[in-house]
């Protein structure tokens, strides 16, 4: 195994090195098609070496999977992923497993990938969908694949933003024409685009950034001004404060939370909803009394 990771790999044959301390150097010193780009091998898919050590990472997921390994994978399976971390960091191009394609072959995935696969997907999508309907919660193998799929999808984010922000009012399709109405809450969560908050409590994920899935949702005002004295669910309890501005760090409200200790902290409400954020009635009365 070894052997045939250094043959794929010539950087990867110095002595003492770590993975990452390899392929930045190579990178530093001009050999970026090298290390992160350049053609690997025509059946593989993406033809690039980042798409060679997904392909290799696959394999051995799968065979880690076969043999029956549980809550932990094979070294060659932590040794892959290192190197994977390493290329992404270092700025290999995901873009090639985000464009459509009109075949796939020679994935290490193979039946559950042809069976799902239709012309004009792309890599990606078909494995997401792969560790959607194949995901078991003691299954080591489909954990491997959901880190890989936040790790192109982080990266990718950042060279195509996802259409919608954090606090974008959404309707999800939740199936067939049940459409409901929610709240961008966070971004690539758990190898998923969209994390929503729905109005009826629930939070879903939403795979696919398309209409078909996710569309925008009627816009509604901040509920708040400036100034208003409000309370905040933080990680220990309801806690009072005042809205100080809007949309810092892309939160809707940024406040500053006023604790026992009369000193002043400041935190982002996630989103515009009762149970995060509410008026504070009792200092509302008090200052209409006054």
């Amino acid at each position: 195994t070894s052997f045939q990771l250094a043959r794929a790999c010539p950087l990867l044959l110095f002595p003492g090195c770590a993975v990452d301390d390899v392929i930045n150097f190579h990178v530093a010193t001009g050999g970026r098609k090298t290390a992160l780009e350049g053609s690997v091998d025509p059946k593989i898919l993406p033809d690039t070496q980042l798409g060679f050590w997904v392909h290799k990472f696959l394999k051995s997921l799968a065979e880690d999977d076969r043999v029956g390994l549980r809550n932990h994978g094979s070294s060659e399976t932590f040794y892959l992923r290192d190197v994977l971390a390493a290329l992404l960091v270092a700025g290999s191009d995901v873009q090639p497993f985000f464009d459509p394609l009109q075949e796939m072959h020679d994935c290490p995935l193979e039946l559950a990938a042809n069976r799902l696969f239709k012309p004009g997907l792309s890599f990606d999508h078909v494995l997401t969908m792969v560790s959607i309907y194949q995901s078991r919660d003691d299954d080591d193998a489909m954990q491997g694949l959901c880190w890989l799929l936040q790790g192109l999808g982080h990266e990718y984010s950042k060279v195509r933003p996802p259409r919608f922000t954090r606090g974008t009012w959404v309707e999800c399709n939740l199936g067939g024409d049940h459409w409901h109405v929610g709240v961008v809450a966070d971004l690539w969560c758990d190898r998923f685009p969209y994390e929503v908050k729905l109005t009826c409590g629930r939070r879903v994920h939403a795979p696919f950034d398309d209409d078909k899935i996710i569309k925008k949702g009627t816009q509604r005002p901040l509920r708040f001004k400036k100034g208003d004295r409000v309370l905040c669910l933080m990680d220990d309890g309801w806690k009072r404060g005042v809205i100080v501005s809007f949309w810092e760090h892309g939160f809707p409200y940024w406040v500053r939370i006023e604790d026992e200790s009369s000193e002043s902290n400041f935190a982002g409400v996630p989103f515009d909803l009762d149970d995060v954020v509410q008026g504070d009635i009792r200092c509302t009365r008090r200052r209409q009394l006054e």
